[in-house]
C-alpha cells in the first residue's frame, strides 16, 4: 500500500466549528397540494440471470436520458437500465412503462447472451455530462463498479447502446483495495471519482477530462489524497466554479477548490458539519446551483438536513426532514436544483416502528422544499412508494454484523427535464432477496418552480425489438410468474444459454377439489427441456398465504402481498443421486439476517414429470397445509385465499437446501442454478 501512494498528491486537512441548535420546519402533506406530489405506480426492473439487483445509482441527463444501474454482487456485475424521460422524444415514457435492459456495464464478455462474470458488482455509481461531449457531440454516461482490488472503469457515449470499459479504473494512478465509490460529472467533458481504501482507510479523488477524441470516464489522473476519513458519503461539482465536495460517515465536509492553473482542486479543506449519531451508513451532500452546499444524513430516527453558503466553512443548523418524529427513518438521499434556489428534494427508507427490528415495515418516502435555506423552511412530503417495500430490519453496517442486506445500503433520487423526482430503491417484499424498482413523480411542484405536466407517453413508446424483454406476466396460460428462456446459471457466473431441465420459463398456480384429497393446491412448472431429468437436483416452487396487502400491483406483474408477513410455504420436486424421485412440502421462513430457511414437513399427495410437455407438476392438499395452521393459530387455507410470494428457484445439488448471502447477493453453493423473480398471485376460487 505505501508505495502505491507514493505518487498521490497528499490534501491539507483543517476543521470548522459545528451547529448544535436544531430549525424548526413547517410539514404539509403533498397529497393535499392542487395538483397533488404524486407518484408513478411502481415499476419492477427485470433482467435475465440476475437474482438481485440492489443500491440503485440513478441519473438522468439535461436531455432526459435516464440510467439506473443496480449490483448483482462479486463477482457477477451489476445490470443497467435506460428510460427515456425526454419530453420531446416520439419514445417518451413518463410512466416507466417500458424500461430497456442495457446488459452488463463491467461485462467481461460484453453479451448478455455470453455471460461469464464481470469486472465489478460490488458497489456501481453512475455520473452523467451536463450537455454534449466536445469529442463525441453526445452526451456521456460515466460508470463505476467495484471489485475486489480495484474499481473498473468506463463510459458509454450512445445512450448505453454499448459501453467502453476500463479494468484498470482507478489503479490508474490511484490505490488497490478499494471501497464505495461515489461519482459527479463537472460540465459535458469532466468526471469525479470518490473512493477509500480498506486498510489504512485513506481518502482518494480523481478527475477525468475529456481530451482530443477520448470522451471522459474511461481514463482518470492521478488521484488526490484526502488522508485518514470515514466512509465516504458522496461526491458533488459546483457546476458554476468547479468547487469540489466530499462527504463523510464522521460528518465531516472536504472542500477542493480548483488551481487556478490546473483548473482542478490539488488540495482538500474538511469542515465538521454535523456530530453525534450521524455514522449511520452515508452521510450525503450536493452543491445547488446557487452555490449553496447541503447535506442529508440520518440518526436512525430521523433525517436531517444542514447547508452552507460560504463553501462548507460554516454550517446551518440542522432541520429535521421527515414530517413525523418518532419511527425510523434511515438511508436519505438529496438533489438540488440548479435554478431554483432553495430547491431540494430528499428520499429515504422510513418505518413507523420506533426501532429498526424485525417487526418494521418499510415505505419509501420523498420530500420537497424551495424554501431550504429559510430559517423555517416547508416541507412536502408523500410516500413514493405504492406498497411495502421491506418487511425485517434492516442493515446499517454495510459488509459487518448479521442484520438483514437485502435492501444493502442506500437508494437514490434525481431529476428529469421537467423537474419530476425519479426514484430508484431495492425491494425484497415479493422476492428472494433485494430488486431494483424505480417510480416517478407525475404531478405536484417539481424542482424547477413548476408544476410537472401530466404525463402522456410518446406515439412510438414501446421495448425495441430484440431488447431483453421480460415475459409478460401473466403469461399466456395464466401464468402468474413468468422468466427468461435459457438463462441458467452454471456456478453463479455463466449462462448456460440452451434449453435445460432447470430452465424456469413459468408457473401457474391453481386449485381442484379432489374426491380423495379435497381442496388442493395445484403448481405447475413449465422448463425448457425435460429429456432428461438430471440426478442431485431440486425443483423448489414458493407460495404464502396469510399476507397483507395481497393485491395485485396496477402493474399485474407483482403482487403488494408482503410475503414475510404471512405463511411462507414450499412444494419441492427432488432427484437424489441415483435419480430416485421424491416430492416434498414444507415451510419457509425468513431469517434475521435477511436469508430463507425451510424445514420439510411432508409429502406431497401427488407429483409428476412430463417429458411430452415439459413440464412438473405438484399437488397438495389444503388440508396438509391447514393442519399446520392450526397448529399454530393462523387462519386455514379455504376459498378465497390469496397466494402471494409466487416464485421458484431449480438448482443442482439438494443437500444445499439453504442459499448463503455473499454481499447481500443469495448465492448457490455449487453447479447450475435457475431462479425466478417473484409474481403476480392467485386466489383459491
Amino acid at each position: 500500500m505505501k508505495k502505491a501512494l507514493t505518487n498521490l498528491i497528499a490534501a491539507v486537512v483543517l476543521t470548522s466549528a459545528v451547529a448544535k441548535a436544531d430549525r424548526t420546519a413547517a410539514y404539509v402533506d403533498g397529497a393535499t397540494l392542487s395538483p397533488p406530489i404524486k407518484f408513478s405506480n411502481n415499476r419492477a426492473l427485470r433482467c435475465p440471470l440476475a437474482t438481485a439487483d440492489g443500491e440503485p445509482s440513478c441519473r438522468c441527463d439535461v436531455f432526459g436520458n435516464f440510467y439506473v444501474s443496480g449490483i448483482r454482487g462479486l463477482p457477477a456485475g451489476v445490470d443497467l437500465w435506460y428510460v427515456d424521460l425526454n419530453p420531446s422524444s416520439p419514445t417518451y415514457d413518463p410512466l416507466l412503462n417500458f424500461p430497456f435492459y442495457k446488459g452488463q456495464p463491467d461485462s467481461l464478455t460484453g453479451s448478455y447472451q455470453v455471460a461469464a462474470g464481470a469486472d465489478g458488482g460490488g458497489d456501481i455509481d453512475l455520473a452523467v455530462g451536463f450537455g454534449n461531449s466536445a469529442a463525441t457531440g453526445t452526451d456521456v454516461l460515466a460508470f463505476s463498479s467495484l471489485i475486489a482490488a480495484n474499481l473498473s472503469t468506463g463510459n458509454s457515449v450512445d445512450k448505453a447502446q454499448s459501453y467502453n470499459l476500463n479494468p484498470l479504473g482507478n489503479l490508474e494512478g490511484g490505490a488497490a483495495g478499494d471501497d464505495r465509490q461515489w461519482m459527479a460529472a463537472y460540465g459535458a467533458d469532466t468526471f469525479y471519482l470518490l473512493y477509500r481504501t480498506l486498510d489504512p482507510i485513506v481518502g482518494f479523488i480523481h478527475q477525468s477530462k475529456t481530451i482530443a477524441t477520448q470522451p471522459a470516464g474511461l481514463i482518470y489522473q492521478p488521484a488526490i489524497s484526502l488522508g485518514s476519513v470515514g466512509q465516504t458519503g458522496g461526491i458533488d461539482v459546483d457546476q458554476q466554479d468547479g468547487t469540489v465536495y466530499a462527504s463523510f460517515s464522521d460528518g465531516k465536509v472536504a472542500t477542493g477548490i480548483p488551481d487556478p492553473i490546473l483548473g482542478f482542486p490539488t488540495s482538500y479543506t474538511f469542515h465538521q458539519v454535523a456530530t453525534g449519531s450521524v455514522n449511520h451508513l452515508f452521510f450525503t451532500v450536493k452543491v445547488a446551483g446557487d452555490h449553496t452546499v447541503y447535506v442529508v444524513y440520518s440518526d436512525d430516527h430521523d433525517v436531517f438536513m444542514q447547508h452552507s453558503t460560504d463553501r462548507g466553512v460554516t454550517w446551518s443548523q440542522r432541520v429535521r426532514v421527515n414530517n413525523v418524529s418518532g419511527g425510523t427513518n434511515i438511508f436519505p438521499w438529496i438533489e438540488v436544483s440548479h435554478t431554483q434556489p432553495g430547491a431540494v428534494g430528499v428520499a429515504w427508507f422510513g418505518s413507523t416502528s420506533p426501532t429498526n427490528n424485525n417487526s418494521a415495515d418499510w415505505n419509501v418516502f420523498y420530500a420537497y422544499s424551495n424554501t431550504a435555506k429559510s430559517n423555517t423552511p416547508t416541507f412536502y412530503y408523500v410516500q413514493a412508494s405504492d406498497h411495502v417495500i421491506h418487511a425485517s430490519n434492516v442493515s446499517e453496517g454495510g459488509l459487518t454484523g448479521s442484520a438483514n442486506r437485502n435492501l444493502l445500503d442506500y437508494m437514490q433520487v434525481c431529476f428529469d427535464p421537467t423537474g419530476a423526482a425519479v426514484l430508484a430503491f431495492a425491494d425484497d417484499h415479493n422476492d428472494y432477496t433485494g430488486q431494483t424498482y424505480i417510480t416517478r413523480q407525475i404531478s405536484g411542484p417539481g424542482i424547477n418552480g413548476t408544476n410537472i405536466p401530466a404525463p402522456v407517453e410518446g406515439p412510438l413508446a414501446a421495448r425495441p425489438p430484440g431488447e431483453a424483454m421480460p415475459p409478460a406476466i401473466p403469461g399466456p396460460n395464466g401464468e402468474q410468474v413468468m422468466d427468461y428462456a435459457n438463462d441458467v446459471t452454471d456456478a453463479l457466473l455463466v449462462r448456460t444459454n440452451t434449453p435445460d431441465p432447470l430452465d424456469i420459463l413459468g408457473i401457474k398456480y391453481s386449485s381442484i377439489v379432489d374426491p380423495t384429497d379435497g381442496l388442493s393446491i395445484v403448481v405447475t412448472l413449465h422448463v425448457s427441456d425435460l429429456t432428461t431429468v438430471p440426478p442431485d437436483s431440486y425443483w423448489r416452487m414458493h407460495f404464502t398465504v396469510n399476507a397483507p396487502n395481497s393485491t395485485l400491483s396496477p402493474t399485474n406483474d407483482f403482487t403488494f402481498g408482503v410475503s414475510d408477513r404471512g405463511d411462507q410455504f414450499y412444494v419441492e420436486a427432488t432427484a437424489d443421486a441415483q435419480g430416485t424421485r421424491s416430492y416434498n412440502w414444507g415451510t419457509a421462513v425468513r431469517s434475521s439476517d435477511g436469508t430463507v430457511s425451510y424445514t420439510q414437513r411432508g409429502t406431497l399427495n401427488r407429483g409428476a414429470f412430463n417429458p411430452a410437455n415439459n413440464t412438473i407438476t405438484l399437488r397438495v392438499s389444503a388440508a396438509q397445509l391447514n393442519t399446520y395452521l392450526t397448529s399454530i393459530g393462523h387462519t386455514p387455507i379455504h376459498s378465497g385465499t390469496v397466494l402471494t410470494g409466487l416464485r421458484a428457484t431449480c438448482a443442482e445439488a439438494p443437500v444445499d437446501i439453504n442459499d448463503f448471502n455473499v454481499q447481500g447477493q443469495t448465492v448457490h453453493r455449487n453447479g447450475k442454478r435457475d431462479r425466478a423473480y417473484g409474481g403476480g398471485q392467485y386466489t383459491i376460487p
